[in-house]
């Protein structure tokens, strides 16, 4: 399906803050990531579509198993705390 080879993937995340044009407006984080196997890559403004592109690349992976319920939570509780320790350093 996608690009990769035979010990594994490679991915560059990069954080960013973005002034606004608006005076004293609170700047924005903005996220980018790229398969460096591929080159493909992805601007986002949330973490939840850095980990589908992850996924999306992890999911044919023969030794990948879907991701119980129970840590599909634990994942999600993750990336909020992310998010908002980010957004409170804003």
């Amino acid at each position: 399906m996608m690009a990769s080879n035979e010990h594994g993937h490679s991915f560059v995340i990069r954080f960013w803050l973005e002034r606004r044009e608006t005076r004293n407006a609170t700047p924005l984080w903005r996220r980018m990531i790229r398969h460096v196997p591929s080159g493909r890559q992805i601007h986002s403004e949330n973490l939840e579509d850095i980990t589908s592109f992850i996924g999306a690349y992890l999911q044919d992976a023969p030794e990948t198993k879907r991701i119980s319920t129970e840590s599909d939570f634990s994942h999600k509780a993750a990336i909020d705390h992310i998010d908002n320790s980010i957004t409170e350093k804003n």
